[in-house]
């Protein structure tokens, strides 16, 4: 929200903001996460897949979205196995 406002800013002014390219990827990132979010979402209201089926398949998206949250803000993306153990 704070590259926005700045970018809303520096448009005000007539200026270049050296910041869009930040700005994009944050944004595509946050697209991306609110994708996932509508996954979980669909995944949960299934009636066809099995409360096994749900959680396996909720579980690797929550990895997925969690792992660009954690890329966002700069850090190491995490596999599977470092959340929920080896079994899959």
């Amino acid at each position: 929200d704070e590259l926005t406002e700045q970018k809303k800013r520096a448009q005000k002014r007539g200026e270049y903001f050296e910041g869009e390219g930040e700005l994009r990827r944050l944004e595509m990132l946050k697209r991306n996460i609110s994708d996932i979010t509508k996954q979980i979402r669909s995944i949960t209201s299934d009636p066809n897949l099995s409360p096994e089926e749900k959680r396996d398949q909720i579980r690797r998206l929550e990895v997925v979205r969690n792992n660009l949250a954690r890329i966002g803000l700069g850090m190491d993306a995490l596999q599977y196995e470092d959340v929920f153990g080896g079994a899959r």
